[in-house]
């Protein structure tokens, strides 16, 4: 198995065609508060967080409803250059404390490798 199969099928990425239900579950898994949310394709389509979710389900959206239907698509995502996405990641920490994951992309947007806090 490639390193990027293996991290497309981690707890910290979901399809976006996962429902909240099992989106939650795997947050729960992977204890960050967050998971990335691709395409079949592995292309990065958006974050989403445990508060997402649990704000779209005071709003009346059910559980069984898609990830993508309440991911922020206007998320942190940086480009794959190993010291310079090591340094900026390091910075998008330091700035904002409520990031846990970074994605890091390479060409076409695909997810290639995930920063933890």
């Amino acid at each position: 198995m490639n390193k990027n199969s293996s991290i497309l099928n981690s707890s910290f990425v979901v399809r976006e065609e996962t429902s909240l239900k099992e989106a939650m579950a795997q947050i729960s898994v992977n204890e960050h508060g967050t998971v990335i949310v691709v395409n079949n394709s592995g292309y990065v389509m958006g974050i989403a967080s445990d508060g997402d979710i649990r704000r779209s389900i005071v709003k009346g959206i059910t559980t069984f409803a898609p990830i993508s239907k309440v991911m922020n698509r206007n998320c942190i995502i940086v480009k794959n250059d190993k010291e310079e996405s090591k340094n900026l990641c390091r910075e998008l920490f330091e700035k904002h404390p409520k990031i846990m994951i970074i994605p890091v992309v390479g060409e076409k947007n695909i997810l290639i490798d995930i920063i933890v806090r």
